[in-house]
């Protein structure tokens, strides 16, 4: 598949096992998050996971010691300085439901996404602003595959409109910065 030239990383980085567990602890603790505050995100359906990302790091969960590792391996990867303070939170859409085009900011990071299970098309759309491609472009999603690209980006998620869940992952991933006085943010210091 091609790069687009957006992303800094894009491939596959867990087994069928792990997309196995972790889409089963999203799914199992889905309301459990959704009880920790309100859903404070309007680009998703009412009552999304998605809105309640502020409230649960799925780093500092069980399922934390599957990606922690494997992050730790990306970071080296793409030379990232510590400390790297990182957000991370799970989205689950059923059908028709998804989320609106959008940045994570105006300040650069990296943000990215990783596709646990549903149907993979349309996939995840990104604005594209470098030729030869521009406008929005529909990426099929892999099971199991992250994509880093800046935080400035925008992209979305079309409606589901098939009868099994959608899940992913995202993260925010803030080089050089020590964000653990924040609540929430999962702190990998060298």
């Amino acid at each position: 598949m091609e790069n687009y030239n957006i992303f800094k990383y894009k491939d596959v980085f867990l087994t069928e096992e792990e997309i196995n567990i972790l889409r089963d602890y999203i799914l199992k603790n889905e309301e459990y998050v959704k009880s920790l505050g309100a859903d404070n995100y309007g680009a998703t359906s009412d009552n999304s996971l998605t809105g309640r990302y502020k409230y649960f790091n799925y780093l500092n969960s069980d399922i934390g010691k599957i990606l922690t590792p494997k992050l730790i391996s990306i970071f080296s990867y793409l030379k990232l300085k510590y400390p790297i303070s990182v957000l991370c939170w799970a989205n689950t859409f059923r059908y028709g439901e998804g989320i609106k085009m959008h940045s994570h900011s105006h300040r650069e990071y990296l943000s990215a996404n990783i596709f646990i299970s549903g149907n993979t098309l349309p996939g995840t759309t990104y604005f594209l602003e470098n030729p030869p491609i521009m406008g929005m472009v529909d990426i099929e999603n892999v099971p199991g595959e992250m994509c880093i690209f800046s935080s400035q980006i925008m992209h979305g998620v079309k409606e589901n409109y098939y009868e099994n869940v959608r899940i992913s992952m995202a993260l925010d991933i803030h080089e050089k910065t020590d964000y653990s006085s924040q609540k929430n943010y999962y702190v990998f210091k060298k």
